[in-house]
């Protein structure tokens, strides 16, 4: 089974896939950048909102785990 994380490179993108690496699945991971996701998972770089058909540029993924958010994290 192939997952796709979006917003993997996110703070919570990051343990989630390390944490479905870990329980021994398969990851699509993707983000603008991915410098801190673990490498065992497949990474994409892309920006998922002007992708054409991500369906297909991800390989067709069993499960989309959605972390991607456009305007980013506003601390306060």
């Amino acid at each position: 089974m192939k997952i796709l994380v979006t917003g993997a490179n996110g703070y919570i993108g990051q343990g989630v896939v390390k944490a479905l690496i870990d329980m021994g699945q398969t990851v699509i991971a993707t983000d603008l950048s991915l410098k801190n996701v673990v490498d065992d998972a497949i990474k994409k770089e892309a920006d998922i909102f002007t992708l054409e058909n991500p369906y297909a540029f991800f390989e067709e993924p069993d499960i989309l785990i959605h972390l991607a958010w456009r305007d980013g994290f506003k601390h306060y």
